[in-house]
């Protein structure tokens, strides 16, 4: 689970879409700017993002390079919880836990399925 309270770009937003879940806050930005660096994007942008936002919206963000707030995170899919940056750790621990608490061999299981045929392996 990811927390999100500034700036992730390039590396940082990889590694933020990396994680099964992002809260933010309203400061936090995400921005994919390999572009205007003149680079292909690594960190299986184009598996994780296209599955999260859709195909049309990363593949915007990935030849734009435009910031996308937390706000719009929220609104597009990208994030799954927008709070206030004092509450972000409690909100992230209450999410955590709410996971936790559940049965871990089902939990594996349905992460299995949702990423089958995504690129995506689990063991």
């Amino acid at each position: 689970m990811a927390a999100v309270q500034g700036a992730a770009i390039g590396g940082g937003l990889g590694l933020a879409m990396a994680c099964d879940f992002r809260v933010a806050t309203p400061r936090a930005r995400f921005v994919a700017n390999f572009a205007a660096l003149g680079i292909h994007h690594g960190f299986g942008l184009s598996v994780t993002l296209a599955r999260v936002v859709g195909n049309q919206r990363a593949e915007r963000m990935l030849l734009t390079g435009s910031p996308v707030s937390g706000k719009e995170a929220v609104v597009i899919g990208l994030c799954d919880l927008l709070v206030p940056e004092e509450d972000l750790m409690s909100a992230v621990d209450v999410f955590a836990h709410e996971i936790a608490g559940l049965a871990p061999l089902a939990i594996r299981s349905i992460k299995r399925t949702l990423r089958q045929g995504s690129g995506v392996r689990w063991s």
